[in-house]
């Protein structure tokens, strides 16, 4: 650990007794729930194609539930500045987008058999239709990327997606056990 954190961390933690408890995370997120409930209709909307495969991959990884973490988070920071407008929602999607491309990745990689208490997509239609649909998904959210016309989030999200890449690559040359802390947190 590094040593300003060792001295954090070793500090004792006051409470103020009359400061109001935190609120939950259902009530920080209802804040902004008509926004997470268009976000997702926007979502299955977009993922519509003319290819029947491509629309039973998409329904079934973006139907499995999911807490929809990232877009929310994105949806709550807009709140606390401007508020949710349209390129917000683009910025929400496309990271929906990201996050789920880098699933069905995972899973191939992994060799994973369930996600979400469901057979994942390379179980049920294998390999190559999970890599493509991931495929696919990295594609729609650079084209959302685009359509912001921001090319300081455009370089952020490409330095983000490049990063993860590298992280996945060095994972997989690299095992657990042999790799110390630096190397595993610059893996992640």
């Amino acid at each position: 650990m590094h040593d300003n954190l060792q001295i954090v961390m070793s500090q004792p933690l006051e409470i103020a007794e009359n400061y109001p408890s935190p609120a939950g995370l259902e009530q920080i997120f209802h804040l902004v729930s008509s926004d997470v409930d268009n976000l997702e209709s926007q979502i299955i909307s977009d993922i519509k194609t003319d290819i029947p495969l491509l629309n039973n991959v998409n329904e079934h990884i973006i139907g499995s539930g999911g807490k929809r973490l990232r877009p929310t988070l994105v949806l709550l920071g807009a709140e606390m500045f401007t508020g949710v407008n349209e390129k917000v929602i683009q910025a929400a999607k496309l990271v929906e987008y990201l996050h789920t491309a880098t699933l069905l990745h995972d899973d191939v990689v992994d060799g994973a058999e369930t996600r979400r208490a469901r057979q994942t997509v390379c179980r049920i239609w294998g390999n190559e239709a999970s890599v493509l649909s991931g495929d696919y998904l990295f594609a729609m959210a650079f084209y959302q990327l685009t359509k912001m016309r921001n090319a300081e989030v455009l370089r952020l999200m490409s330095d983000t997606t490049t990063r993860m890449a590298r992280g996945e690559l060095l994972q997989l040359t690299r095992s657990f056990e042999a790799s110390d802390e630096e190397e595993y947190l610059e893996e992640g």
